[in-house]
């Protein structure tokens, strides 16, 4: 069983969001119950939120995360009820649109941004160090490229072999693939294990075994993570014994 150790979050911004200009649309009976609602970022990585808390048996509402030109960033997320919480993962402080499709357009939509403190490195050079005993973490935001990287790395002293541990925390999308790849100091290019976290997939490990006894090589290996969907976005963190 790995050792996870929870994230710390920062000041909690709460606010009921504002209805912001709706865009041109057909007057259809379906166009009309969309509604779209402007909220500002301005973390390193936060969390929004959303809730629609007078939901009642018979509504029937989705939510969508827009960019600041309400093109979708997310799929359509079904609101099951008044209860339900709703989590989209972002960087960076910019303005984004939550696009309510509402059965009820008196059904009012909440948010509360949760700033959250991560870390990690944009590169091999400036990948931040994972200790034994403690974890690290950043977020895949559903702003974040495909092509983005976050690096790790950790310092193994001797040969012996290492187990890390994955966790993605609060994921709001189905299609929610967390890519990892792990390489050797002296080689950038070619992995020495690589796998992923799943579709709704919470938690799992991979094994470093790179030497002739099956187990790890000493030396300095570096974590990289990516997404695998365009449209998701989640919390992790990385751990190893």
């Amino acid at each position: 069983m790995f050792l996870f150790t929870g994230i710390r979050e920062g000041a909690v911004n709460a606010a009921q969001v504002n209805p912001a200009a709706e865009p041109k649309a057909k007057s259809s009976s379906a166009s009309k119950n969309i509604k779209y609602f402007a909220v500002k970022t301005s973390g390193k990585a936060e969390k929004i939120v959303v809730t629609i808390p007078k939901f009642k048996k018979g509504n029937t509402a989705k939510v969508t995360l827009c960019n600041s030109r309400k093109q979708p960033l997310s799929k359509s997320v079904k609101v099951a009820g008044a209860s339900a919480k709703i989590n989209f993962f972002v960087k960076g402080g910019s303005k984004y649109y939550i696009k309510a499709d509402l059965s009820d357009r008196k059904l009012k939509v909440k948010a509360k941004r949760k700033v959250l403190k991560t870390s990690s490195g944009n590169s091999f050079d400036s990948a931040v160090t994972i200790k034994p005993g403690s974890s690290r973490g950043d977020v895949i935001g559903y702003n974040t490229g495909k092509k983005e990287k976050q690096y790790f790395k950790i310092e193994v002293d001797k040969e012996k072999l290492v187990k890390l541990n994955l966790k993605k925390v609060e994921s709001s999308g189905p299609s929610d693939r967390m890519d990892i790849k792990i390489f050797k100091s002296t080689d950038r290019k070619n992995p020495v294990e690589d796998g992923a976290l799943y579709e709704s997939q919470e938690s799992g490990y991979i094994v470093i075994r790179n030497s002739e006894n099956y187990k790890t090589e000493a030396g300095t290996y570096y974590i990289e993570v990516s997404k695998g969907a365009a449209k998701s976005g989640f919390q992790y963190r990385i751990s190893y014994e």
